[in-house]
């Protein structure tokens, strides 16, 4: 029972089980490689995000919530994309990387085009509709690559002894 007369409340059968910090775990120092990971994954959620709103600045009509309410889905993208190329899942990393080089393609053939036209032109829409839907397809296929490849053979997390 605890003694709540004290100035710290006491369990005396849990003394040695909550209150010790002798028996707590020893945090582990943060490894360089951990953060490399994380800054690349952030890197590349940026980067994701970064096509997204190119492919938008060439649209005629007003669709502002479009990128901004995506910009989750490309930051989840990023980080899966990151976490298949950590794990080394190549073959589940491959649509995905695919469908990114095209909508890096075609951002680019929009911007060369955007160079050469003024106003409003079909070409410029078709592209920044196909790096949408190539965007699209980047983000449905890392996530679901990133689920296969955990489902099939989750990452084994362990603890550091007493």
């Amino acid at each position: 029972m605890s003694d709540f007369s004290t100035k710290t409340p006491i369990e005396q059968e849990k003394i040695s089980w909550l209150h010790d910090r002798s028996v707590r775990p020893v945090r582990s120092p943060v490894k360089i490689k951990s953060v490399g990971i994380i800054i690349l994954a952030v890197l590349t959620s940026i980067a994701l995000i970064a096509l997204a709103f190119q492919a938008r600045a060439s649209w005629d009509v007003a669709r502002d919530w479009v990128v901004p309410g995506t910009v989750p889905l490309f930051a989840v993208a990023g980080v899966c994309l990151v976490h298949l190329l950590v794990r080394r899942a190549f073959r589940e990393l491959t649509p995905a990387l695919v469908f990114l080089g095209l909508a890096v393609i075609f951002t680019i053939l929009n911007l060369v085009r955007s160079g050469y036209s003024d106003g409003s032109d079909a070409m410029r829409d078709s592209f920044s509709i196909l790096t949408g839907i190539f965007l699209a397809l980047t983000v449905v296929s890392s996530v679901i690559a990133a689920l296969a490849v955990e489902l099939r053979r989750p990452v084994k997390v362990s603890l550091p002894e007493a």
